[in-house]
């Protein structure tokens, strides 16, 4: 399972890392200028994965449709 890692940049700004299950980094946020809108953005990620998902659930019906 994937989580979510929060640093802080030499300049000061936060950050945050998706990583996978094995630890390798999928995707690594911009910079925000406090933890606040880090958090904010990982919120704001996790909110587009979770509607992603629900699209590709949707259309599985229609895919398995047009296979056979």
């Amino acid at each position: 399972m994937g989580k979510f890692v929060i640093s802080k940049r030499t300049n000061g700004e936060f950050q945050f890392n998706l990583k996978a299950g094995n630890g390798q980094v999928i995707l690594t946020s911009e910079g925000y200028a406090n933890k606040s809108g880090c958090e904010n953005g990982i919120e704001s990620v996790k909110r587009m994965l979770a509607m992603m998902a629900a699209m590709i659930v949707k259309q599985l019906p229609m895919v398995n449709f047009i296979l056979t």
